[in-house]
C-alpha cells in the first residue's frame, strides 16, 4: 500500500524539475582494468528559468535559437592505467597511468526539436587528482578485479587541467504512439589542454516517453545525452547509437603539456558504439549503458568496453 501511495504522489508531479545524478563507469565490469578503467561523476541540473545575464553571455557562443534554459554544476573522477596493473615498471608503448579531479559548469538550452549544451571543465591532472590513491584502496578491498596497482610513481606529473565544449543534439521522431521511435543526431567539439576534439553521431531510441529526456549521460569524451529529466510519466527506452572523434590531443595519451612525462600518442580518429537501456520515472531514471571504443593510440591490442550505471533523481 505504501509503494502504491508513494507512486500515486510521484507521478501527481508533473512539473519541469531539478535532477541529481550518480554515475560510475569502469570496465573491469566487462573483463579487467586498463586503459579507460574508472569514472565517477555526479551532477546536479536545475530546473527550466528564464534568459538572464549568464545565458545571454552563452547564447552569443551558440548557434542561433530558443528554448528553456537550465543551469548545471558537476564534478568527478576519471582514471587511467595501462594492462598489465603488476609491473613495477609502466610500458613505454602502453597508456600512461593518469587521473583527472574536475569540476564544472554548463548551460543547457532546450526547444523541444534541439538541445544546446556549452560548458567549462576545470580540474587537476596527476597525483593531485588521487585517482591512485583509490584504485589502491579499492583494489586493496578486493573489489574492481583486486590485482595490486604497482605502477602509479610513473603517472602524469601535476598540471591543471582546462576544457571547454559544446554540443548540439537535434531530435527527430520517427513514430508516435504507444510504442515511440527516434533519432538523435548530434554534433559537439572541446578545446583546451586535456582535450581538442571534433564529433559527430546519432543514436536511435525506442521506448515510451523520449520526451523526458535527451538520451544517457556520459563522461566526455564520450557522446553526452543530457544530466536532465522532465517527469512526465513512466517509461522506458532501448537504445544504439555511434559516434566519430577527429582527435588533436588527448593529454593522458600525448603526456604533460609543459614537461617531460611518460607518453604514447594518439589516434587521430576514434570512434565509439553505445548501447543500453533506460527505465524512466516521474522523479527518478537508471540507466544501464554498454560502450566500445576503437583503439585511441598506436599499437593498441584490442578496443576498450566500458559498462556505465547512472541513477538520476528529481531534486
Amino acid at each position: 500500500m505504501l509503494f502504491v501511495l508513494t507512486a500515486i504522489a510521484v507521478t501527481a508531479r508533473a512539473q519541469p524539475a531539478g535532477t541529481i545524478d550518480i554515475q560510475v563507469e569502469n570496465d573491469s565490469f566487462l573483463g579487467r582494468d586498463r586503459h579507460y578503467t574508472n569514472g565517477l561523476y555526479g551532477s546536479w541540473t536545475g530546473a527550466p528559468r528564464q534568459k538572464g545575464g549568464l545565458e545571454t553571455l552563452a547564447e552569443n557562443l551558440m548557434p542561433p535559437g530558443d528554448g528553456a534554459w537550465r543551469r548545471g554544476l558537476f564534478l568527478g573522477q576519471t582514471m587511467f592505467t595501462p594492462e598489465d596493473l603488476s609491473a613495477p615498471v609502466a610500458s613505454a608503448h602502453d597508456q600512461p597511468y593518469a587521473g583527472f579531479l574536475f569540476v564544472g559548469g554548463r548551460l543547457y538550452r532546450d526547444s523541444g526539436d534541439t538541445l544546446d549544451r556549452i560548458e567549462a571543465t576545470a580540474g587537476m591532472v596527476g597525483p593531485a587528482s588521487l585517482a591512485g590513491n583509490v584504485q589502491k584502496w579499492w583494489h586493496a578491498m578486493g573489489l574492481f578485479g583486486g590485482r595490486k596497482p604497482r605502477g602509479w610513481h610513473y603517472q602524469l606529473h601535476d598540471e591543471p587541467g582546462l576544457i571547454l565544449s559544446e554540443q548540439r543534439i537535434w531530435r527527430i521522431g520517427l513514430t508516435d504512439g504507444p510504442l515511440e521511435s527516434e533519432v538523435l543526431p548530434d554534433v559537439n567539439g572541446s578545446v583546451g589542454n586535456v582535450y581538442d576534439d571534433a564529433a559527430a553521431g546519432a543514436t536511435f531510441r525506442i521506448g515510451s516517453g523520449l520526451k523526458s529526456d535527451w538520451g544517457p549521460p556520459r563522461i566526455a569524451p564520450a557522446r553526452e545525452g543530457a544530466d536532465f529529466q522532465d517527469p512526465r510519466s513512466f517509461g522506458w527506452y532501448l537504445y544504439a547509437g555511434v559516434e566519430g572523434r577527429v582527435m588533436a590531443r588527448n593529454l593522458f595519451l600525448d603526456g604533460n603539456s609543459f614537461q617531460d612525462s611518460a607518453r604514447v600518442g594518439h589516434n587521430t580518429l576514434v570512434g565509439d558504439f553505445d548501447a543500453g537501456g533506460a527505465l524512466l520515472l516521474p522523479d527518478a531514471r537508471l540507466l544501464a549503458s554498454y560502450t566500445a571504443r576503437s583503439h585511441e593510440f598506436p599499437g593498441q591490442r584490442s578496443a576498450d568496453r566500458t559498462l556505465t550505471i547512472t541513477v538520476s533523481v528529481a531534486d
